[in-house]
Formats: structure tokens, sequence, C-alpha cells
């Protein structure tokens, strides 16, 4: 009878033991992915930013055709 817990102990601490491992490879592959995201919007952010710059500098020629049609039409007339 002894013997029989003893076994089933085993039993249980190997299947516990599998479960560790099973959990942690999982952890493991969660935080690699969780980098992996981090990664991605490290550069999406940059390009967010690099866009912006872009739009601010179009912002700025769109002013300045502005004024000069504006002074184009007030030469015509």
């Amino acid at each position: 009878m002894v013997q029989l817990l003893l076994v089933l102990n085993l039993i249980a601490i190997l299947i516990l033991f599998l479960f560790l491992v099973n959990l942690y490879s999982l952890v493991k592959d969660l935080d690699e992915r969780n980098e992996e995201l981090e990664r991605e919007i490290v550069k999406e952010m940059s390009t967010v930013s690099d866009l912006k710059t872009k739009v601010e500098q179009l912002e700025v020629k769109v002013s300045l055709l502005h004024k000069d049609l504006t002074k184009y039409r007030e030469d015509l007339e």
C-alpha cells in the first residue's frame, strides 16, 4: 500500500514537473513575442513620426503657395 502511494506521488510530481516545463516554455514564447511586438511598435512610431514631419513640411508649402496665389490674384486685379 505504501509503495502504491509512493508511485502515485512520483507520478503526480512528474505530471507537475511536465506542467511547469510546459508553462515555462509558454512564458518564454510569450516574452519573445512581446519583444517582437515592442520592436514593431517602435518601428511604427518612427514611421508615424516621419509622416508627421512630412505633413508639417507640406503644410508650410501649402501656406506659402496660398500666399503666392493670393498675391498673384491681387496683382491680376
